[in-house]
């Protein structure tokens, strides 16, 4: 796969977060899809166990949106930095059932994530790389 094309997918994954598409998002994950959340210490298996590790997060901030500062690709791997900046003014979701409420703090996080495709173009392997403590207001650290 060239390296445009690679770049391509990395751009429209983060797109469809940003949208909230979690269709569209699906769509770009290989079924056996594998994230491994290194912020967390946290492992996600398939497409839809990938989109709930993060869903809770933004739509606790509604407006939170990331941006690439930088993307470098070789092959059928994607590395890009990305800044994620939004408020947290929705009840945040728990895995455990429960809520945290909004805390109408503005956070910005920075995350890296390695990326791997499989030959037909969709992501087969994620791993995010980020501090904990950029994750969301004080109160929900140790959350997700």
């Amino acid at each position: 796969m060239d390296i445009r094309t690679v770049r391509e997918r990395a751009d429209e994954i983060l797109a469809a977060w940003n949208s909230r598409d979690y269709g569209r998002l699906k769509e770009q994950l290989a079924q056996d899809v594998v994230l491994i959340d290194h912020t967390r210490g946290r492992i996600a298996e398939g497409p839809a166990a990938y989109v709930d590790r993060f869903r809770r997060v933004l739509e606790a901030c509604p407006d939170m949106q990331g941006e690439s500062l930088s993307v470098v690709s070789e092959g059928n791997l994607v590395v890009s930095e990305t800044k994620w900046h939004g408020t947290h003014t929705v009840a945040l979701e728990l895995p455990s059932g429960g809520y945290i409420p909004p805390s109408n703090q503005t956070t910005t996080m920075h995350l890296v994530t390695y990326l791997e495709l499989d030959d037909s173009g969709k992501a087969k392997l994620v791993r995010t790389y980020g501090n904990p403590r950029e994750l969301a207001a004080p109160q929900t650290i140790g959350v997700g």
